[in-house]
């Protein structure tokens, strides 16, 4: 079975695990933050966990992972990735094949070659979404994102106003 490619930011989903990889902090941030506002209008008990990857000790996922006492569902937010200690990596491969039903596990991974047997893994699974955050280099770029939030936000801008948004 072929793993679907990779999704741009505005296109995070729910996944039972959502990967999101690129070098662009502020998109990576924007797909996190709208993920976990969705999942709390469908159900606002949600309990959020958060942890840096570069301070993890060994079965604090499981931990976060397990069946709740009220059974509420969970979302666990895993920042820097790409500087996971060797259990967070052992973690996360042997949590791919756990993927528990009431949870959803978020990890942040901005690059480099840290944890390739985990990206591996991740990306080899159905289970995983990944959600690519390329950094915006090019000033077309630049505009077209700046015209598609002005867009979303139901706010009309000429050229001019997104160019000088650009630039400042």
């Amino acid at each position: 079975m072929a793993k679907s490619s990779a999704v741009p930011w505005h296109g995070v989903r729910e996944a039972p695990i959502v990967l999101i990889t690129g070098p662009e902090h502020y998109l990576a941030d924007r797909a996190a933050t709208e993920l976990r506002n969705r999942l709390r209008t469908v159900t606002p008990e949600l309990e959020v966990n958060e942890f840096d990857a570069s301070e993890y000790q060994s079965g604090t996922i499981s931990e976060y992972a397990s069946p709740s006492l009220f059974g509420e569902p969970r979302l666990i937010r895993i920042w820097n990735g790409e500087s996971g200690t060797d259990d967070f990596v052992t973690d996360v491969i042997d949590y791919i094949s756990l993927v528990p039903e009431d949870v959803v596990l978020i990890i942040r991974h901005a690059g480099g070659m840290r944890g390739k047997k985990m990206l591996e893994a991740l990306r080899a699974s159905e289970s995983v979404l990944e959600v690519e955050c390329s950094e915006i280099t090019k000033e077309a770029d630049r505009l077209s994102f700046v015209a598609g939030e002005f867009k979303r936000l139901g706010v009309t801008a000429n050229r001019e106003a997104a160019q000088a948004l650009v630039e400042a």
